[in-house]
Parts: C-alpha cells; sequence; structure tokens
C-alpha cells in the first residue's frame, strides 16, 4: 500500500475500519500522509477549531474528519 502511495506520489493514504463506532474511520496504525502546505493548514486549522469527532482523542480524528472513510478507503485524493 504504502509503495504504490510513494509511487503515485499520493499525499494520504489509510484503510477503512468502523471499530467500535457508528460510522466509517480510518485505521490508522499504518498509514503515509504527506500535504500540501495547504492541506497541513487546512488539518491545524480544523484542529485548532475542534471541527472534528472525538473518538480516539488523536490526529486519527483530525484525519478522519478531512479524509472520510466511506471515500478513501485505501485511496488517497489530491487537495
Amino acid at each position: 500500500m504504502l509503495q504504490l502511495a510513494a509511487r503515485e506520489l499520493r499525499p494520504f493514504l489509510a484503510s477503512a475500519e468502523q471499530a467500535q463506532r457508528q460510522y466509517l474511520g480510518l485505521n490508522t496504525h499504518i498509514m503515509m500522509l504527506s500535504p500540501s502546505n495547504q492541506t497541513f493548514a487546512k488539518l491545524i486549522d480544523r484542529a485548532s477549531r475542534g471541527e472534528y469527532v472525538p473518538y480516539t482523542n488523536t490526529e486519527q480524528d483530525i484525519l478522519e474528519a478531512v479524509y472520510p472513510g466511506e471515500l478513501f478507503d485505501g485511496k488517497a485524493a489530491l487537495f
């Protein structure tokens, strides 16, 4: 998965997971994140304003708010 992301220069890659929540989130035990400056600022801004669901109380919550699991299951999009 990471080799594919590196080859294609994708900014984010992770797998979706349901866990014990009511929405599809991300499994970030293995992920790749290399955001543009604009996306990095967006992540920091969202975290600063508390615009995320506090499920894990980690960076995963902010990532799930920007990269919904149902859209990014094993994929990535350019932002």
